[in-house]
């Protein structure tokens, strides 16, 4: 027997489009000593299967994102 729905899907709520996203590469290494901050720039936007630019919030020649609507914004880096 299946498990009882926590919802039904046609009682769904409607769900704002995801305007901005992005994957974005630095064009080269950089170095970031310990204890210190430093603002990288000259990203890329990597030629590979699964990479993508969506939205206008990502400037890749400053390396800043603008967030043009509040919201809940997640970055990772590695």
């Amino acid at each position: 027997q299946l498990p009882t729905a926590i919802f039904s899907l046609d009682a769904k709520t409607s769900c704002r489009r995801l305007e901005v996203a992005f994957h974005c590469k630095l064009k080269g290494p950089a170095v970031v000593d310990k204890k210190t901050l430093v603002e990288l720039q000259n990203f890329q936007t990597p030629p590979t299967k699964g990479a993508f630019l969506r939205g206008t919030g990502m400037d890749q020649t400053t390396g800043r994102f603008t967030a043009h609507t509040a919201g809940i914004y997640q970055f990772s880096a590695n």
